[in-house]
Order: C-alpha cells, then structure tokens, then sequence
C-alpha cells in the first residue's frame, strides 16, 4: 500500500506590528480621547433619564409636605355672591376631601369634584385640577338664588325653577331676594329638589315678569296663601301696599286683565307718582280690564 506523502506545512509566526514612539503616543491619546467620550456618553444618558424622575419625585414629596390646610382653592369666573362663609365653607370641602390623600393622584381630584357636587351649590362641576402642589382650581357652573320661601322656621332660598338651595335664614334677615308667602307644602328633604306646588312655580314666574321692570326693587313679597284654591297672587311693596294681580301670568280668566294691561298700570303709576302704589297706601286691585279698584284698608 502505497504511502501518501505530502509536502509540511509551514508555521506562520504572528507579532504585533511594531509602532514607533511618536505613532504610540498618538494611538494612547487616541483610546483615552475615546474613552472620555464613552464616560461622557454614559453621563448625558443616566442624567436625561434621572432628572425628571427626580423632578417627579421631588414634587410628590412637596405635594406631601404640604398640608391639606394649607392648599389654596380657587373658583374661576365664580359670581360675586360666592365670597364671605360660603367660599370658606367650600374650600374647606376642598381640603377636607383631599386630607390624607396621594397627591396627583386622579381619585383626590374625584373626590373633591364629589364632594363639591354634593353641597348643591353647583348646577355641574367641568374641571377640577392641581394646579400646583398647593393649588385647587374647580371650573363649575353655580346654581342661581333667586327667591325666599317664608316658613315657620325661616326663609328657604331657592332657584328660578323652584329647587332648594342649601341655605336657610333667618325670616326677614335677607332683604336683597323677595319673599314668597303662603306656599301649601312644606320644604323639600335636602337641597338640590324641587319643591311641590304649582302655587310656588306660579310665584316664581310672577316673580320673573317683575324683574324686567324698572319698579323691580319696590315689590319685596309675592303672597301665594290659598292660591291652589283659586285666590289670586297679591305683590307686597316697601310701602306695605298689597296690590291684588291676579292668576299666574299666562293662565288669566277671560273677565281678567291681561298680563300687559297690569303692567301698564304699575308703569303708569311708577312714571306719575315714582312708585306703583300711585301714592296709595290703601289695597289696589289691577285685575280689571277698566280701572284699578281702590280698597280702603282699615287699621
């Protein structure tokens, strides 16, 4: 058998290639220019990704060094008469729905725009939000006093529509909404409902005819008393004249003056003599389609 011969392989030898001194120096500044670059890299990184994680962190806990106490609450474009009681009483529903929560957390903004839905004085709530960590800003359409129900234990403020606002006075405490008197039913459980009786909505839409007209402030009460059993609305003047009106405006009888022929008798008598009591201080009746009926009242 024939032997296979083959010609050796021959060993390479591998060295790294020489460098003169001046290309070593180069080639070493070369790597720790490099590696500066590396280490700067890695800086930029950690600090882009760290500083708002900081920031972050740093504002959760100033959000929890601040007391609830000490959060400032802002309506916007709340109307004038949110000031005095009533605006420190909703602030602190504010601050009282926040204690104890996680700052910037969705669930203490629900909590507040609950809360603040609940005291009734809100028609609806449209924004809450932290401005900062020591701000509250509620957006909200407020409810709309408007009139005084006189009952036994005080005068009950409610809205155009007849619905309860949470707020009761003292009778004859409050001057600057007119007084509705002789309502059938009593007041509604809790603020935010409509109070029974047509006598009352009747009253109200009285109440909304006079407020277009220049004598408005000289009728302080609306009496309503009986009026469910046919007796006409009487208004009330600051000179204690009863001035007998008539049915709810809209639903008058066909013997009944109109709404516009009543008007016109205030007016006359506002333009003539400065008041609607025509400088009476007896009872008038403006009912009649000919005249306004005097009655002498008796002491």
């Amino acid at each position: 058998m024939a032997k296979r011969t083959g010609s050796k392989r021959k060993k390479r030898n591998w060295t790294l290639p020489q460098f003169s001194l001046p290309e070593r120096a180069t080639l070493w500044r070369a790597g720790v220019a490099a590696a500066w670059l590396l280490l700067f890299a890695t800086i930029i990184s950690a600090w882009s990704y760290g500083v708002p994680e900081l920031k972050a962190y740093a504002s959760e806990q100033a959000a929890h060094d601040v007391p609830a106490a000490k959060i400032e609450v802002e309506f916007i474009d709340a109307p004038a008469w949110v000031a005095g009681e009533l605006q420190e009483r909703l602030e602190m529903d504010v601050r009282t729905a926040l204690n104890g929560t996680e700052p910037f957390q969705q669930d203490d903004l629900k909590r507040v725009y609950n809360a603040l839905l609940h005291t009734g004085w809100f028609e609806s709530i449209e924004q809450v939000r932290r401005r900062r960590v020591d701000l509250i800003e509620v957006k909200g359409v407020f409810v709309d006093p408007y009139a005084v129900v006189r009952q036994p234990d005080g005068d009950y403020l409610v809205d155009p529509h007849g619905y309860l606002l949470p707020r009761r006075f003292p009778a004859g405490t409050v001057d600057r909404f007119v007084v509705i008197l002789g309502v059938r039913f009593p007041p509604p459980g809790r603020a935010g409902v409509q109070w029974e009786g047509a006598d009352l909505i009747a009253a109200l839409r009285l109440n909304q005819l006079i407020d277009e007209q220049p004598w408005r402030s000289q009728v302080t009460a609306i009496d309503v008393n009986d009026h469910l059993q046919g007796r006409p609305m009487r208004l009330i003047t600051n000179e204690d004249t009863r001035i007998t009106w008539g049915s709810a405006p809209g639903e008058e009888s066909g013997l009944e003056a109109t709404v516009d022929r009543k008007l016109a008798y205030l007016n006359n008598f506002y333009h003539n003599y400065g008041h609607i009591n025509g400088g009476y201080r007896d009872d008038l009746d403006i009912t009649s389609h000919h005249e306004v009926v005097i009655t002498r009242r008796e002491d």
